[in-house]
């Protein structure tokens, strides 16, 4: 249904939500048959859940809480054939079931998988630069939610605003990606405005929430 809606993506959360490997094998088939391209964002030190979900066809893995430029490399390293780590098998789904030979299906992954960090700790605002500098880093994600609880402030305090702005700066400066999430579409124009170049509007919970609310809503008025 999002696929046939014109989104761009969508990102499968593993790190909050049940998702394991068979849901992420169906839902890589239905943004396939939709032509949406579909991100998954593992839980910490899941690389092989990232390298699994790469197999079955992911565009690509969201990797929460990255605080170094140690970490990222480490991320980027999960995810590529040269020079990383990710083991390579030509028999699974992103290679044709072996219709790729191993080293074009290498060379071919390395090059079109992305890879975006998420920086929600005050650790990582001390190393912006050196995380956004990390070859392999597409995009810088800010995580708002536990990057207020780690600073200890609110969400909507100034103190978020700012860093959120300083992060997509960074992003924008190394020539990344700047993403942020928003619960509505103001608040991703809003951030457009900021200078983001990724926005991740809302769930497939908030969206059917929001339309519930209204449904009720409507109905009941009067």
């Amino acid at each position: 249904m999002l696929g046939l809606a014109g989104l761009d993506f969508v990102i499968l959360d593993a790190e909050h939500a049940p998702i394991d490997r068979d849901v992420i094998d169906r839902a890589v088939l239905a943004g396939s048959a939709t032509g949406i391209a579909v991100l998954v964002r593992v839980a910490e030190g899941s690389a092989d859940m990232a390298a699994a979900a790469l197999d079955l066809g992911a565009a690509g893995i969201v990797f929460p809480h990255i605080g170094s430029a140690a970490e990222a490399r480490e991320a980027v390293s999960r995810v590529r054939f040269a020079g990383g780590s990710r083991g390579l098998s030509p028999s699974v789904r992103a290679a044709g079931y072996g219709a790729m030979m191993s080293a074009a299906f290498a060379r071919s992954s390395d090059a079109s998988v992305t890879v975006w960090v998420q920086i929600e700790d005050a650790q990582a605002l001390g190393a912006l630069e050196e995380i956004a500098a990390v070859p392999g880093v597409d995009a810088l994600f800010v995580g708002r939610v536990d990057l207020a609880r780690s600073l200890g402030v609110d969400v909507a305090s100034t103190t978020i605003a700012q860093e959120t702005d300083r992060i997509l700066r960074a992003a924008a400066k190394a020539g990344r990606g700047g993403a942020v999430f928003s619960s509505d579409v103001g608040d991703a124009k809003v951030q457009f405005e900021k200078g983001a170049s990724i926005a991740v509007v809302s769930s497939d919970l908030g969206l059917m929430k929001t339309a519930a609310l209204d449904v009720v809503s409507r109905l009941r008025d009067g």
